[in-house]
């Protein structure tokens, strides 16, 4: 994700500590001092990073340090919430900033009572949620090499979940390249049922609840949690996700793999049902990726192309041999009209974790030219999907709702 920054260039160059300034924000951490050296200057830099928030720089200030001052100052918080940041530091200082800053779109407002309030809201939970995630990572996840084969394992897909258990054909559940997205495995020690998913930015993490429902109706164990996968840039999801699962009853995150320091690692998770033996270290091709993978694959590049927020898609249940679910699906699209505009569309996509066939809607507005084509556009998407193999259907219905103009 990335951070919008209000970048100021100084009537005046400002001289301030700001590694000192920092030792008052302990909640944050210093970067710096970073020097750019060229030919005709010499340049310092130095920042407090918000590590909580996807290491976004609250304060940053370039220029020539050993000469006047600061000459350049950005942020990438809100003026309202930089203002309650820096009423933590000394007041001569933060005259200082305020200073320099008034006259800009970076000056720094007065707060009235309601804004600090809310502020101080907002900062709580920031501290809440960044502790909540260090202790989740510090408990950590032992490096473990998968020996089994694909013969005894299914593979499962981004944004896709599957359930099997120790009768299975395939008790092993596996998934690779998590990062940014997340893998999380599930088990009941009890029953010896496992769950695998792999979750991205754009998953509704509302499905989690799914999952730990189905391992837990037939027992009341204790359900191990395992969780790999993240990076900086999808730290607010990692947080996020931890916070579905704690809202859960009767869990125990036993390990976790998050957020690596190199931020260009991805990881692998798979679960052994039979035993609860978590492994680190899968490759591809141990995992079978099902008859059907090339189909998930493009509905997946569909919704991702359409920046669709869609649920886990059940595409394994070795619990039920007999009843696997399927991509391909016989239904209609439908698609909502406003005016001009076609405001929300319906693909069709696989079950959901009750068996019940899942609709996709696509809430952002699409400009559509005339009326009299939002049919034809939305016509187009179906034959998309026919064409790819996602609906099996000489001539779905298109069912259209109309709503009048604002």
């Amino acid at each position: 994700m990335a951070h919008s920054y209000n970048k100021i260039e100084l009537d005046e160059p400002l001289l301030i500590d700001v590694e000192a300034l920092s030792k008052h924000l302990p909640e944050y951490f210093y970067r710096g001092p970073i020097e750019k050296i060229s030919i005709m200057d010499a340049n310092t830099s130095e920042a407090i990073i918000d590590p909580g928030n996807e290491y976004r720089q609250v304060l940053y200030l370039d220029g020539n340090k050993n000469g006047k001052g600061y000459t350049t100052i950005a942020s990438g918080v809100p003026a309202k919430e930089l203002s309650q940041i820096l009423s933590k530091i000394p007041k001569d200082q933060l005259e200082l900033i305020k200073s320099a800053l008034i006259g800009t779109d970076l000056e720094l407002p007065v707060l009235d009572q309601y804004d600090i309030e809310a502020l101080q809201r907002k900062d709580a939970r920031r501290i809440e949620d960044n502790t909540m995630f260090e202790n989740v990572r510090k408990i950590g996840q032992d490096s473990n090499l998968a020996s089994f084969t694909s013969a005894d394992a299914q593979g499962v897909l981004q944004r896709e979940v599957a359930f099997t258990n120790a009768d299975s054909a395939k008790p092993i559940l596996g998934t690779t390249g998590a990062g940014p997205c997340v893998a999380i495995a599930i088990y009941n020690p009890e029953t010896k049922t496992a769950s695998l998913a792999h979750v991205d930015a754009d998953t509704d993490l509302s499905s989690l609840g799914g999952m730990f429902h189905q391992l837990s109706k037939e027992s009341d164990a204790t359900l191990e949690v395992h969780l790999a996968g993240g990076l900086m840039e999808s730290r607010n999801n990692v947080i996020e996700l931890i916070r579905q699962i704690q809202y859960q009853k009767n869990i125990e995150i036993k390990s976790a793999d998050i957020i690596p320091e190199s931020t260009t690692t991805t990881k692998s998770l798979a679960i052994d049902s039979r035993t609860g033996e978590i492994f680190t270290q899968v490759n591809l091709n141990q995992l079978d990726p099902g008859d059907d993978a090339d189909m998930r694959k493009r509905i997946l590049d569909m919704k991702l192309s359409m920046g669709m927020k869609t649920p886990l898609d059940l595409i394994y249940d070795g619990r039920k041999p007999e009843e696997q679910p399927t991509v391909k699906s016989n239904t209609q699209l439908s698609f909502t009209r406003s005016a001009n505009n076609l405001s929300e569309i319906q693909l069709p996509s696989t079950k959901d974790l009750s068996g019940n066939a899942v609709f996709l809607t696509e809430t952002n507005e699409i400009d559509s030219g005339s009326a009299d084509n939002l049919t034809q556009k939305a016509q187009k998407v179906l034959d998309a999907l026919i064409s790819t193999g996602s609906i099996q259907h000489e001539r779905p219905q298109l069912w259209e709702t109309v709503t009048p103009a604002q």
